[in-house]
């Protein structure tokens, strides 16, 4: 299985992100993925990108989509990694190992990285 966390970018000046997700890929390609809308939020009221309610719009339809996709989500991250997508970045999926429930492990992961401190990289 392997980890990964996504990022919104708040300026176009600097490299400046908070984390605002986590997801999880299971052996077989299916995931988990656990989002932050106050994360989300708190990312835009300090983001210096204009028309932030057209990229509040795209945010959200992005993480829902996440969350309603089957299939294919390491290769989206990794094509998303390579070409970067602006203001959602990911960092690269690492290997876990889950002695476990992996949805008790990647819940969490969220309430720990996500819902915790504002994480800025």
């Amino acid at each position: 299985m392997k980890t990964c966390f996504t990022y919104i970018r708040t300026s176009m000046m600097s490299d400046e992100k908070i984390c605002t997700g986590v997801i999880l890929i299971k052996p077989d390609g299916k995931h988990l993925f656990f989002w932050s809308k106050s994360k989300v939020d708190l990312a835009l009221s300090i983001m210096s990108w204009e028309n932030r309610e057209g990229i509040k719009s795209i945010i959200d339809m992005t993480y829902r989509a996440i969350e309603s996709a089957k299939l294919g989500m390491e290769w989206t991250i990794e094509y998303t990694r390579k070409n970067d997508s602006g203001f959602i970045s990911w960092d690269k999926p690492s290997p876990v190992s889950i002695n476990g429930d992996p949805e008790e492990y990647i819940k969490s992961v969220y309430n720990k990285y996500v819902l915790g401190p504002v994480a800025l990289s």
